[in-house]
């Protein structure tokens, strides 16, 4: 019962993640609303939000230090590091890598692949 209801837990805070990172984008320029890395990074950090919270018992949302490299042909390759907490106040950090197709007439990005390191401890 407690795992199931962590679980559910997981996925809402995994929700609101990404509907946050969808409202912060916010719309400045056309241009920038339809930047492909822009939109890349942002399928990438919600898909690990997913990955992180439904793998690990953590307090808040994670936050990310990602790079975005396109390796060609619509494809990009977004790496970084992601910090969490857990209920403890202890941080953690794991590095990633996901892989992404992008659309560019739908202007949408799949996550084609994930792979999370498993986080470990800061030192103080």
């Amino acid at each position: 019962m407690k795992r199931t209801l962590t679980s559910i837990i997981a996925i809402m805070l995994a929700l609101v993640t990404g509907i946050s990172l969808a409202a912060c984008g916010g719309k400045s320029s056309e241009s920038s609303s339809t930047d492909p890395e822009k939109i890349v990074k942002q399928a990438a950090e919600v898909r690990l939000a997913a990955e992180i919270l439904t793998s690990y018992e953590i307090q808040g949302a994670p936050t990310y230090n990602s790079y975005v490299n396109e390796t060609g042909d619509n494809t990009y390759e977004v790496t970084g590091k992601a910090t969490v907490r857990d209920k403890f106040g202890d941080s953690y950090t794991g590095k990633y890598t996901v892989e992404v197709k992008y659309d560019p007439e739908t202007q949408k990005a799949e996550v084609t692949s994930v792979d999370l390191e498993t986080p470990k401890k800061n030192q103080s």
